[in-house]
């Protein structure tokens, strides 16, 4: 059984996008545990970002280097509201506004990342856990 306050701590993760609720809690189904923990939720979270890590890479790599920074920044982030700050430019080695605008351009229009009402999110939640792992 799921205890509600995970379902809850799972829920304001993926901020209640179902696709990943879904997902995650399919793969939850599939392995049956005796007992849900947030430990258990973790590690099936992982096993999917795993599964999946391929696709990541392979479109992760036919990026430019500035779309793969700016990707990696905001996936480390998870949310980013000033994308063109000194202190996100400086945090992340930026040389300029122009080359993330132009990044950035790219990745929305290709889906990389959208933006919320709170900022610049990467779209693929699963990819922006990948992305925080990355070097």
């Amino acid at each position: 059984m799921l205890p509600q306050e995970i379902f809850h701590q799972l829920y304001e993760r993926f901020e209640g996008h179902t696709w990943y609720l879904q997902n995650d809690l399919n793969h939850l189904y599939e392995q049956r545990p005796a007992q849900v923990s947030l430990d258990v939720i973790n590690e099936c979270i992982a096993e999917i970002v795993l599964s999946e890590s391929d696709d990541y890479k392979r479109h992760y790599n036919l990026l430019t280097s500035n779309q793969q920074q700016l990707l990696r920044a905001v996936g480390i982030e998870k949310c980013v509201q000033s994308i063109n700050s000194g202190e996100f430019l400086l945090r992340y080695g930026f040389k300029s506004t122009s080359s993330i605008n132009k990044a950035l351009s790219y990745l929305l229009d290709k889906e990389y990342v959208y933006r919320s009402d709170n900022g610049y999110i990467v779209y693929d939640r699963f990819m922006g856990l990948w992305l925080m792992n990355q070097a």
